[in-house]
């Protein structure tokens, strides 16, 4: 017979192996996983061979030594999908702790089965369209918040070097999330800073030596992790070509999406003084600037700085007006459910600590200041960041909702743990309000999903007639109008577990984030494009792609800019909305 301990921890292991397999079969099944973006997708070509033919660890937005990893399981076996399963992986297997973790701090089995539905609730609610939509950026943030939360729970008897094996899972989560995605990682160390300051609050002995070497050592350990990961990718990309391609990406990132490209008649002198002319200006409005070579990194990077300038804002004057911008935000609910999730949240964080019977009045003041009043200022500092640099898409913003949330709903169980008697109604009150307001959201969330999903599937029943069109002409090569690619501000994705034959596909985009880079050239060469203005102009097995709503005027002013007439003309129509098209010299 087992004992009341055995039983609730199996309890705690089977509550969060249901939510999770919940979530899991309701992605699955009522939605399928998608990959959220194109750049998604590309990263998953890069890694799996089907950009280039052969397995490359250097798809550029991820470290290299989780490249390296991803690649080497493409190589070993090539027909399993194991991008797909790394992203999805790491998110269900972050529910699962998350769930468990939470549970397992209830001290009796209705609170723990009331933690575990409203987990799943939080799921539905605001996680599941980024199960639905995986995007490598979300799957950082969640990441992060289950190191947060795995560390926060760690009891506080655990001291020194026991304490720092019983953090290696959230040790090894945080290296992770900073080899995925660096900067995203770094705009939530804040909250992972919090989190760490708030847990040794909790420590009896906070100064003890052994507490002390303990908390070090975590720190000491992300460290060098993260040292050791930006060590190997920057020998990774040491190469010349990849030097020159980076500082590239690096321009490109900041022209296209902090600054914007200058309208060539109002800024005709600056570009005449850094050799532009109209003609380039228009590619690089239309994003298909790899048609140009001269176009190259420093000319970017001298245009982001320009339209910088332009902007005629100092630090002095950006700063109070993004504070301002932050302060709306948060006062006007611009989250909607996260942000009213946040606020009950911090309510019931500040009666718990508060309402504690065995805490002196200074222990409580200490609480609150290091815990609710350091996650504040904590979050500010990340929200500051975003909104000052105008960054404010959702695959930024709700990271840093669903972090801040984990975090939240860690520190109340965990003020919650062992007052069964203490604050017994508080709980009651806390799991009913959050379960209630979870019933009522749902609906409108899944909804929004189901919207989503449709309006993607629209989006990609263009891209999967586009890639059908260039499967039945292989020995063609097809270049892209990056705008032709974008229907109502989204981009055509793929589906992650599709069964579909791999293959390098014969066509790409003239502008996309990987044009230029040793990796592009590389894929060209197998169709022998070694130029994209000649091979566009001479090959006759190179065309372009671009929608019907667009002219193709971008194509014949480059040309002329470089002094050749050129004859455009409209071979063939795809889906009824896409053009292809071939560019000779006019005789």
């Amino acid at each position: 017979m087992k004992t009341a301990k055995e039983k609730t921890g199996y309890a705690d292991i089977v509550i969060a192996v249901i939510v999770t397999l919940l979530l899991v079969l309701i992605a699955a099944v009522a939605y399928d996983h998608y990959y959220e973006f194109n750049d998604d997708v590309l990263m998953k070509d890069i890694l799996s061979g089907t950009y280039t033919g052969t397995p490359s660890a250097l798809n550029v937005q991820m470290l290299s030594p989780i490249g390296y990893f991803i690649s080497f399981l493409y190589r070993l076996a090539p027909g399993i999908p194991w991008y797909a399963l790394f992203l999805c992986g790491c998110q269900y297997l972050c529910v699962l702790i998350i769930t468990y973790r939470i549970v397992h701090l209830t001290p009796d089995l209705m609170g723990s089965i009331a933690a575990g539905v409203i987990i799943f609730l939080f799921a539905m609610c605001s996680m599941l369209p980024h199960l639905v939509m995986v995007q490598y950026t979300v799957t950082v943030a969640i990441l992060a918040a289950t190191a947060a939360l795995y560390l926060y729970t760690i009891p506080v008897e655990i001291t020194g070097r026991k304490f720092i094996v019983k953090a290696l899972p959230a040790i090894i989560m945080v290296i992770l999330a900073f080899q995925i995605r660096t900067e995203m990682l770094l705009l939530l160390a804040p909250f992972l800073a919090t989190c760490g300051i708030a847990r040794w609050s909790r420590e009896k002995h906070p100064f003890d030596h052994s507490t002390v070497r303990g908390f070090m050592g975590v720190v000491v350990l992300i460290v060098v992790g993260m040292t050791a990961s930006f060590f190997i990718n920057s020998v990774s990309y040491s190469s010349g070509e990849w030097k020159v391609f980076l500082m590239e990406f690096d321009n490109r990132t900041e022209l296209y999406d902090y600054q914007y490209v200058p309208p060539y008649d109002e800024q005709s002198g600056f570009y005449e003084s850094i050799d532009m002319t109209a003609a380039q200006v228009n590619l690089l409005e239309n994003y298909d600037y790899a048609l140009d070579d001269r176009i190259d990194g420093e000319k970017i990077g001298q245009v982001a700085f320009f339209a910088s300038q332009l902007r005629h804002e100092s630090a002095s004057e950006r700063l109070p007006e993004a504070l301002r911008e932050y302060v709306y935000r948060m006062t006007h609910f611009k989250g909607g459910s996260y942000s009213l999730l946040i606020l009950f949240l911090y309510v019931m964080l500040g009666i718990a600590v508060l309402s504690s019977k065995d805490r002196k009045t200074g222990r409580k003041i200490m609480i609150m200041i290091l815990r609710v009043g350091g996650l504040i200022f904590m979050r500010s500092i990340s929200w500051m960041y975003i909104v000052y640099g105008r960054r404010l898409p959702d695959r930024i913003v709700h990271p840093l909702y669903i972090i801040e949330i984990v975090i939240l709903f860690a520190m109340i169980t965990a003020e919650f743990s062992g007052r069964i008697k203490d604050g017994r109604y508080l709980r009651m009150i806390t799991g009913i309000v959050l379960i209630v307001g979870g019933l009522i959201v749902l609906p409108g969330s899944v909804s929004k999903l189901n919207e989503r999903v449709a309006a993607q599937k629209e989006v990609n029943s263009l891209g999967d007639a586009i890639d059908a069109y260039c499967r039945k002409h292989p020995d063609n090569f097809y270049f892209e109008d990056v705008y032709s690619t974008i229907i109502n501000g989204e981009t055509f994705n793929e589906k992650m577990f599709a069964d579909t034959e791999p293959y390098v596909k014969n066509y790409d985009l003239i502008g996309g984030w990987i044009s230029n880079s040793p990796l592009f050239r590389e894929k060209l060469m197998r169709w022998g494009v070694a130029d994209v203005s000649d091979a566009i102009l001479g090959n006759d097995n190179v065309f372009i792609i671009c929608s019907d709503e667009y002219d193709m005027d971008w194509v014949s002013d480059y040309y002329a800019d470089t002094g050749t007439a050129v004859k455009i003309e409209l071979t063939d129509t795809i889906a009824g909305r896409l053009g292809v098209y071939s560019v000779t010299k006019a005789y």
